[in-house]
C-alpha cells in the first residue's frame, strides 16, 4: 500500500490528518515537539503554541474533521490510504463527542475504501470507552491501529494500559528513544507492530546505549514486525539504517495487504 520509496525515507504512512489544534506536554518525549515548533512559526498557531511550547489550549480542527467525514460518507470507491493521525486523540480536552465521530468515520472509511488508520497516544489511560457503538466497531476492524509512544522504560506502563484498554490492533512507537526500552514476552504477544527511532530535528537528543539487536531479536522471536525508522550510526543521523546486515522495514499494515514485505 505504501510505496517502497516512502518507506525507505522512514515514512510509514500515505497521508496524515491533524484533527485537533493544540496539545500539552505529557512527558520527556514532548520536549522538542515538532508540531509545537511548527505552530509557533505561524500566526494561526500563536493561540496554541509559543516559543515552540504548547499553551495548553486544545480545540477541534473543524476543517480536517470535515475532510475525514466527507471521505467517510463518499459513495465513490476511493484509493485506499494509510492515514497517520497527528494528534493525541485521547487528550482529556478533546470531547467524547468528537472522538466518537472520529471513530465512526474511521470505521466507515475502512469499510468503504479499505483505509488504515494509525492513532498514536501518550494517554492510553483515556482510551477505554465502554458501550460506544463506534468504539466497538473500530476496535473490531483490522484496519484501525492504536499505538502508544514509549520514550524510555519509565513509561512502559503505557503498553500495559494500551493492551488493557484497546481490544483492536496495537503498536508501540519507541520514538523518540531517550532511554533503553525492553518489552516483556507478554507485552510482545499482544502487539502487532513495533517502531523504533531516535529523535529527529535540529535539537535532537542522542539515543541511549540500547541493545538494538536484543530488541529486534525479541520482536522476531515473538513474530512482531519491526520498523527501524531512524538511528544514529557512526555519529550520523540515518533514516532506515542497515543493522545486522539488513534494513528493518517490516510494516504490519503493508504485509497484510501483500504490498511490500521484507
Amino acid at each position: 500500500m505504501i510505496p517502497k520509496q516512502k518507506i525507505e525515507k522512514g515514512q510509514y504512512w500515505d497521508d496524515s490528518l491533524t484533527l485537533m489544534s493544540g496539545c500539552s506536554r505529557e512527558s520527556e518525549g514532548c520536549e522538542n515537539c515538532w508540531a509545537a515548533a511548527m505552530a509557533s512559526r505561524f500566526p494561526w498557531g500563536e493561540k496554541y503554541a509559543r516559543n515552540k511550547k504548547w499553551t495548553g489550549i486544545v480545540e477541534p480542527n473543524w476543517k480536517a474533521l470535515k475532510k475525514l467525514e466527507k471521505r467517510a460518507v463518499s459513495t465513490r470507491k476511493l484509493k485506499p490510504k494509510v492515514w497517520q493521525i497527528w494528534n493525541d486523540l485521547f487528550h482529556e480536552k478533546l470531547s467524547d463527542e468528537i472522538l466518537d465521530n472520529v471513530m465512526r468515520w474511521c470505521y466507515h472509511c475502512q469499510r468503504m475504501h479499505g483505509d488504515i488508520f494509525l492513532i498514536l497516544t501518550k494517554r492510553p489511560q483515556n482510551i477505554f470507552k465502554p458501550g460506544w457503538y463506534s468504539f466497538d466497531r473500530a476496535a473490531e476492524t483490522n484496519h484501525i491501529y492504536v499505538g502508544v509512544s514509549v520514550e524510555s522504560q519509565k513509561y512502559i506502563h503505557r503498553v500495559d494500559e494500551l493492551i488493557q484498554n484497546w481490544p483492536g490492533k496495537k503498536f508501540v512507537s519507541i520514538e523518540p528513544c531517550l532511554g533503553a526500552v525492553y518489552l516483556s514476552s507478554d507485552q510482545l504477544a499482544a502487539l502487532d507492530q513495533v517502531i523504533i527511532g531516535c529523535e529527529s530535528g535540529a535539537n535532537r537528543r542522542e539515543p541511549p546505549d540500547m541493545d538494538l539487536y536484543d530488541m529486534v531479536f525479541q520482536c522476531r522471536k515473538a513474530g512482531v514486525p519491526v520498523f527501524l525508522k531512524q538511528w544514529i550510526k557512526n555519529g550520523k543521523f540515518v533514516k532506515m539504517p542497515e543493522y545486522f546486515g539488513r534494513h528493518w522495514d517490516q510494516l504490519t499494515w503493508n504485509i497484510e495487504k501483500g504490498q511490500y514485505e521484507s
